[in-house]
């Protein structure tokens, strides 16, 4: 169960009129997106923040901003933007409106409050440093910290709750939520302007090949560390060949590869390890297992690749590889982790997607899963 960290010890009467008062309270939440946290991390702290949203009852949901960076190299800087430009806030809106809650933009004046209202806002407390912590439990969390501080606020005719979640995504670790699995599966994926992008890929590639795989290669500057400290680039390639085999990616088809290589490569950013990850994948794994490498820019002209940023492209990637037969990721990558799970999501057996692990611990392993719709 998750874990509020109480304000005090609260006695019954406290408690009672804690529970009063936040029967009648306005209740507003948001979340962070932090630095450092990509595309796929801010997508599911959203999820979250939605499901806690719709679990209370809230009156108002923040949209937040979204952080992209600069580069997939260590050290890059990242950057804020508005979120709409990321997600389809539209839909967004529509399912919550359903539920009798507003969304509104970060900055944007909340909904008017009587004038004698008593503000309350603060981030929420939560020990959740331990694991098994269901979006559920999040939300009985969230009630209960309400509550907490209803009760030691000042007598007032009225009150509003403004409670800022924390990115929980690496603490949320269960085998399946039914609730996180209805909001993921009812909110849309990205902004229309990205779902169109990746339209347009599909497209073209289905007038070729019916039929495609998909491979997500994260095998960028930023991470290079990693690899070579857990065997290198040759243990990793033969992991991959062994993943591609498994799933019998074969010369028939064509394999889509979702990375930032490519772009990088063009610019001539590429640096050694990356060089050394392209030879790879064009000389050895994409003659042995596809009938050709497919990827974004091939399809998009260097101006509108250019024009976003770089989590709006992982995010046309993702949807290109939602649809792909076959697919194969990396354990490491929270990308390739969720794009397994909306793949399941949308109806892909899971026995089509494999993540590849090398030596080091599996971050995602027991990690909050999109339940199968029969389990609901």
């Amino acid at each position: 169960m998750a874990k509020v960290c109480p304000l005090q010890q609260l006695t019954k009467e406290q408690e009672d009129v804690g529970q009063q008062r936040f029967k009648l309270t306005h209740v507003t939440l948001s979340v962070e997106s932090a630095p450092g946290f990509g595309l796929w991390n801010q997508h599911a702290s959203l999820l979250e923040l939605l499901t806690a949203a719709v679990a209370v009852g809230a009156d108002a949901v923040v949209l937040p901003t979204y952080q992209h960076r600069t580069a997939f190299r260590r050290g890059a800087d990242w950057q804020r933007a508005p979120g709409d430009e990321l997600w389809d806030a539209e839909r967004i809106a529509a399912y919550l409106g359903g539920e009798g809650i507003r969304l509104v933009r970060e900055g944007e004046p909340l909904p008017d409050l009587l004038p004698d209202t008593h503000h309350i806002s603060y981030e929420l407390q939560c020990c959740h440093g331990h694991k098994h912590c269901d979006v559920a439990d999040l939300a009985t969390a969230v009630r209960q910290s309400m509550r907490e501080h209803l009760a030691m606020s000042d007598e007032a005719p009225h009150y509003s709750v403004g409670m800022q979640l924390s990115q929980l995504f690496l603490s949320l670790q269960t085998p399946q939520s039914c609730m996180y699995m209805h909001v993921g599966k009812n909110i849309g994926t990205f902004a229309p302007a990205l779902v169109a992008s990746a339209n347009r890929i599909i497209s073209a590639i289905r007038e070729e090949h019916p039929v495609f795989n998909g491979l997500h290669l994260r095998m960028e500057d930023d991470i290079a560390e990693l690899v070579e400290s857990d065997g290198g680039l040759e243990h990793y390639a033969n992991l991959y060949a062994q993943a591609l085999g498994n799933l019998t990616f074969s010369t028939n088809m064509p394999i889509y590869v979702a990375s930032a290589l490519f772009s990088d490569e063009a610019i001539g950013g590429a640096g050694e390890f990356q060089q050394r990850a392209l030879k790879w994948l064009r000389e050895e794994l994409g003659v042995q297992f596809s009938s050709g490498l497919l990827h974004k820019e091939q399809f998009l002209t260097a101006q509108e690749l250019e024009g976003f940023t770089s989590e709006q492209r992982a995010a046309i990637d993702s949807l290109v590889l939602f649809e792909s037969g076959s697919f194969v990721g990396y354990s490491t990558s929270s990308m390739s982790y969720m794009v397994q799970e909306y793949r399941a999501l949308l109806g892909r057996p899971r026995s089509t997607s494999l993540l590849v692990s090398g030596t080091h611990k599996e971050l995602f392993l027991g990690a909050l899963a999109f339940a199968d719709e029969a389990q609901c």
